[in-house]
């Protein structure tokens, strides 16, 4: 039963007195305390915390073994040649190949490009090496909720950390493993400067922060959220605008750091005539080419698609965590929680939905870039539960209303069905049932919202433990939908490029020639009037990709027709009547070329690819087909129907 006590929705039962002796008898903060079973309470919260982050990474580390191919393949590209050259001593030059992405991630699997001799052990050891990074994001969501919560629902929010289904991205050479980890490390030392601003802890704020932006630099959001965190904490915990300023004053350091930022990042440039994003280099055209009402929008959509990546019942509890961490009682650690997520929470959700907005966000949706924030709403479930899951009638309802309507906020474009930037979304069905706002994904998804929102009203809070196992059986679902695609994709890739025949080395052209020579890449795109053209630009443009991606010699491409996507500079060239390769006027040359099979070229076989698609040459002057007399004949023949009309 259900009843209105002092404007609070709750059970109609009693509250249990509180202890006369203890850790709880004088705090009135903590009402009804998560309440472990005592062979649980037994074992100390490290050690739980040690094997939740084992069996993470054992799972992930396993699991990535059934993905034997890169699918999101110029981005695992960019990271994995990078991490290439640091092993050579060379550096990354254009880190990202011209993304302008932070060279952290590179360096920190550079080592295992070193050690392996072979490019395709170093890519299962990279891949083991992200369940770590993965798994070891536990540790700072852990210490996260423990400045709200006790051990208990702590353990909690670090075991639904590792459950989210982005653990999925651990399978691919992408920064967000490790990313995510750091993102969380910089949270924490954030919350750590706002309890106690010594000047260690802001200087070690500062430190988390740059390396969080030189892991990925979407996390610019966490050097956006320093100051905003020192006001809002300052003001929250002086009620006052004079007391603020001075509260906020004792932050000298980060106030320097961030004049001295300022002063190199945007003064420095204009007095050198350059554009204030100059600094920002490719991210330089984010500035600009946003409408407000497009950046509304997708803000909008992006809220909830937190709300369902989480399983509803964060988003919901969002609000109540807040307000136990902003009352006048609140002690300051819980309080510095309570600002971070705030903040971060606002800034991300905001920042993705500018992203998405622009021609470079391609109008989609973006969850890809919303669970670094997952952790921190967690927290806040679990700060609620561990304050007996106080309900004010009036924000309960308001609550629950917002969150029965969360599914209709869904955008309706911008969901791809298979994909790495939306998981959740299409592993729950979205777009595959009827679109529209009344499709029968919604039905579901408001019944689902509405039953969960009325069960708040109702749960005992010494029930409350189940709140995090429906939370964990939503991820649970999404992880093994979404896990399921990214194998399957990673085995069709695989099998296209190596025509059913997967096993066979991978780094066939290392082998032969070794990891030092300069191979070009020839690719021959097959006639528009080719009944197989596009199956047979998918087959090459697959084929090339593993040569490349596995073979570290192959530097750039030239190619006759549309090129390859392989992320390598690219030389256009034509046929001349005497069948040499021209770029321009002069003939293309090379001495190591990788070329599609068809292709009679003028030189010395050497290997072919495992799947018989590629051949690989040695060369004696200039490119030149023998029997070929234009582009049209060249194109023909790599059209596997045999004929071009």
């Amino acid at each position: 039963m259900v009843e209105r006590r002092g404007g609070h929705w709750g059970p109609s039962v009693r509250p249990r007195q509180a202890p006369t002796t203890g850790p709880t008898a004088n705090n009135p903060d903590v009402r009804r305390p998560f309440i472990a079973g005592r062979a649980f309470a037994r074992i100390a919260p490290a050690w739980w915390l040690a094997g939740i982050v084992s069996a993470s990474f054992v799972s992930l580390a396993v699991g990535g073994r059934a993905v034997s191919h890169p699918s999101v393949f110029v981005d695992e590209l960019v990271y994995s040649g990078a991490a290439e050259r640091l092993a050579e001593g060379l550096g990354p030059a254009v880190p990202g190949g011209g993304y302008g992405f932070g060279v952290l991630y590179p360096l920190s699997i550079a080592p295992l490009y070193a050690l392996f001799e072979h490019v395709p052990d170093a890519y299962a050891a990279v891949k083991v090496l992200n369940a770590a990074f993965f798994s070891l994001a536990a540790v700072p969501a852990y210490l996260l909720a423990r400045r709200g919560c006790g051990p208990g629902l702590a353990l909690g929010v670090a075991l639904l950390t590792v459950l989210l289904p982005a653990r999925a991205y651990t399978f691919f050479v992408l920064t967000e493993s490790l990313a995510f980890a750091v993102f969380l490390f910089a949270a924490l030392a954030v919350v750590r400067a706002l309890e106690r601003p010594t000047v260690t802890r802001q200087l070690v704020m500062l430190g988390a922060a740059a390396l969080a932006v030189e892991t990925r630099r979407q996390n610019l959001v966490v050097v956006a959220a320093i100051p905003l965190s020192i006001l809002l904490a300052s003001w929250l915990q002086e009620r006052d605008l004079r007391r603020t300023w001075r509260a906020a004053a004792r932050y000298s350091v980060t106030w320097a750091a961030f004049l001295v930022a300022t002063l190199l990042l945007v003064a420095v440039p204009l007095a050198q005539g350059d554009g204030a994003g100059a600094r920002l280099g490719p991210y330089e055209v984010l500035l600009h080419g946003y409408e407000l009402g497009a950046v509304t929008a997708w803000t909008r959509n992006h809220v909830a698609v937190l709300g369902l990546t989480l399983g509803v019942l964060p988003l919901l509890a969002l609000p109540f965590g807040l307000s136990a961490s902003f009352g006048r009682g609140a002690p300051a650690p819980r309080r510095a929680l309570g600002v971070v997520t705030a903040v971060l929470v606002a800034l991300v959700v905001v920042q993705v939905g500018v992203f998405s907005s622009g021609d470079f966000g391609l109008n989609r949706v973006h969850e890809r870039y919303l669970f670094y924030v997952a952790p921190l709403a967690l927290a806040m479930l679990a700060v609620w539960i561990q304050q007996g899951l106080p309900r004010p009638r009036t924000a309960v309802w308001a609550a629950a209303a917002a969150v029965i309507a969360l599914p209709l906020l869904l955008p309706e474009h911008g969901i791809r069905d298979g994909g790495i930037d939306t998981p959740t979304l299409p592993a729950l069905g979205y777009g595959a049932s009827g679109g529209g706002l009344y499709g029968s994904f919604h039905v579901v998804a408001i019944v689902w919202s509405a039953f969960l929102a009325l069960w708040i009203l109702a749960v005992r809070p010494r029930q409350a433990a189940a709140l995090l196992a429906v939370v964990a059986v939503a991820l649970a679902i999404v992880d093994v939908r979404f896990n399921r695609w990214v194998v399957d994709e990673a085995r069709a890739i695989e099998l296209t490029a190596t025509a059913g025949r997967p096993g066979l080395p991978r780094d066939w052209i290392d082998r032969a020639v070794g990891k030092e020579a300069e191979v070009v890449a020839v690719s021959v795109a097959p006639a528009p009037t080719c009944p197989t053209a596009r199956v047979d630009r998918i087959r090459a443009s697959t084929s090339f990709q593993q040569a490349v991606f596995f073979n570290t010699g192959i530097v750039r491409v030239v190619s006759v027709g549309p090129p390859p996507d392989v992320g390598l500079p690219v030389t256009r060239a034509r046929l001349t009547r005497s069948g040499l390769v021209a770029s321009g006027t002069a003939p293309a040359s090379a001495r190591l070329v990788v070329a599609n099979a068809r292709l009679p070229l003028r030189g010395r076989r050497i290997r072919h690819d495992p799947a018989g698609r590629l051949t690989l040459w040695a060369v004696d002057g200039p490119l030149q087909l023998e029997g070929v007399r234009d582009d049209a004949s060249a194109r023909g023949l790599v059209c596997t129907a045999g004929r071009t009309a």
